[in-house]
């Protein structure tokens, strides 16, 4: 499954890594995968072994305790 939906997925990942400080709808991320809202978010955490919710979580906090440091 990892290489069917992987070049599928790759752009989203540039995507929410370059905007995750600012609001991303999960209908947004799938629109620029090709895929229904229920089917990306099964894919991408499949593929990620996290939820959209939690991977944009870990990023923003990620980033905020980089800053703090």
């Amino acid at each position: 499954m990892k290489k069917k939906y992987s070049s599928k997925i790759f752009p989203v990942h540039e995507f929410i890594l370059e905007n995750f400080e600012k609001k991303i709808s999960l209908n947004q991320l799938a629109f620029l995968s090709g895929f229904s809202t229920f089917h990306f978010h099964r894919i991408f955490k499949e593929l990620q072994g996290e939820s959209i919710a939690n991977h944009l979580k870990r990023l923003r906090l990620e980033k905020a305790a980089f800053e703090l440091k």
